[in-house]
């Protein structure tokens, strides 16, 4: 038996007609319910989360990433594929093509109600610190950029993600410093995702997907055709990488190995 692969979605991503006989499931975690589409790709389970909820009804000020990797932890899921819509800050790299990232950038550490992103925040627990090797999974962006490359699909191997806390949209200068940090893309949803995944001990890995340059990098801004033509190329490339991925015999032997818990 294949294990279940978990997939969280960003914007333009909320449909997967490959998905075979998926069904609706609600999950009472303890951080709140959490809607899951359970179904199987090229013969795997799998477990996937539309972040802005089924019905786009969710913007990232008001998503709950304790709730979504809870549910995932409770479906025991072999590793998560995320994926977000970014500003790029690299502007070599082509919009609309994906970014395998190795790297983030979050700082405030702080999830969007302002809570700290940590599951160990009850009282008479003990300390618990998240130390790291690697924040985004090397096995699964190994198995990842495979998949890729056998889908056929170009993607950039390697880059920072960093994590603004929104709802607005960065100024020039904070892309300037972002800049200076080394950083390849901004949003303002998955760094959270990655950090809690690894508090439950779960492989994560987060694809990007440019739509527009950052604040103050072009002299003039992304018209709204332009951010929507980049928007409808996310899941023409993510899906078939997906599909491939969900083939791959490599990943019911996968482990754990962005750090530990001490």
């Amino acid at each position: 038996m294949k294990k279940t692969l978990g997939i969280i979605s960003g914007s333009s991503f909320y449909s997967f007609e490959e998905i075979k006989g998926f069904e609706t499931k609600k999950f009472n975690t303890a951080f709140g319910e959490q809607e899951v589409l359970m179904g199987e790709i090229s013969g795997r389970p799998v477990a996937w989360i539309p972040r802005h909820g089924i019905k786009k009804d969710r913007l990232a000020p008001v998503l709950n990433p304790r709730a979504i990797i809870s549910a995932m932890k409770e479906i025991g899921v072999v590793g998560i594929v995320g994926d977000s819509v970014t500003g790029l800050i690299d502007i070599k790299i082509p919009l609309g093509e994906p970014i395998l990232f190795d790297d983030l950038y979050f700082p405030q550490n702080r999830l969007p109600d302002g809570s700290l992103c940590t599951f160990f925040n009850k009282i008479g627990q003990g300390q618990a610190h998240l130390v790291f090797n690697d924040p985004l999974s090397p096995g699964l962006r190994k198995i990842v950029k495979k998949a890729a490359d056998e889908a056929g699909i170009w993607i950039v191997n390697g880059g920072i993600y960093a994590h603004s806390s929104g709802p607005r949209f960065e100024t020039r200068t904070e892309i300037r410093h972002l800049q200076l940090l080394g950083c390849t893309a901004v949003s303002m949803t998955s760094a959270s995702e990655a950090f809690l995944a690894a508090e439950m001990e779960i492989p994560y890995v987060l694809i990007g997907f440019g739509i527009n340059f950052a604040t103050g990098l072009k002299a003039k801004s992304a018209s709204h055709q332009e951010i929507k033509d980049n928007l409808e190329k996310v899941p023409k490339r993510l899906k078939p990488i997906i599909r491939t991925l969900a083939k791959m015999n490599d990943l019911d032997s996968l482990d754990f190995d962005t750090g530990y818990i001490h």
